[in-house]
């Protein structure tokens, strides 16, 4: 029988740990230590830093001006209108972070090809599920962010190991089994802390997956022109 004090711990692990601000960073980690193993180190702290800068930094030092201007009451941000100004903060940083990789590296790279494309995939897919975020704010929904950042990294998770992987084997059942783990996870965590209704947790996966899902169509249609 699971023990009361552990069941606590994990759902804080859940709650803190799966927050959508340390989304990119998980993302940047695994692109990284995936380079690391197959000796193509293209990852650097300089990327690591700059995301962390814009994403996560950035972030909680503008959260006290939306506070003092009254955007904001709570740092967890519990209605669906005091999402509306730190979401749109948030999809301007995402845009930056995209042409970061996507115009600022290459011009400091000699390969033809960009080696960051699996990066720029999961930023896009993420600004994309921002971007539905303040619309469904700005209907009255309050989706949960926690469940789209990590049914979007699970999903960034899965397609990458599905691209990778050969005919010979089948390396996709541990990045699904991992990813499946972290939603049910985080979901559980977000309910049980009474943050968000099922509804709420649902809407939040649907938004996270679908705009990893349209973030790589749109890379492969962009190769095919």
């Amino acid at each position: 029988m699971v023990q009361p004090w552990l069941i606590k711990i994990l759902e804080f692990i859940g709650n803190y740990l799966g927050h959508p601000l340390f989304i990119p960073l998980y993302a940047y980690g695994f692109y990284y230590l995936d380079d690391q193993k197959n000796h193509q180190p293209q990852g650097n702290w300089i990327h690591f830093t700059v995301i962390f800068l814009l994403l996560v930094l950035f972030p909680l030092l503008i959260y006290p001006l939306l506070r003092k201007e009254n955007k904001v009451q709570s740092i967890h941000l519990k209605t669906v209108r005091e999402r509306i100004w730190p979401l749109g903060i948030n999809l301007v940083l995402w845009s930056s972070i995209i042409c970061y990789f996507t115009f600022i590296i290459p011009q400091f790279q000699s390969a033809q090809v960009n080696p960051t494309q699996p990066l720029i995939t999961f930023f896009l897919g993420g600004a994309i599920s921002i971007f539905m975020a303040v619309i469904m704010a700005i209907l009255g929904h309050k989706s949960s962010l926690h469940m789209m950042g990590v049914s979007g990294l699970a999903l960034f998770f899965i397609l990458k190991y599905s691209h990778d992987s050969n005919l010979n084997t089948n390396p996709t059942l541990l990045p699904i089994s991992l990813g499946i783990i972290a939603i049910l996870w985080v979901g559980l965590a977000r309910y049980n802390a009474k943050a968000h209704s099922a509804v709420e947790l649902v809407t939040g996966f649907a938004a996270g997956a679908l705009s990893q899902v349209l973030a790589l169509n749109l890379y492969y249609e962009s190769l095919m022109r």
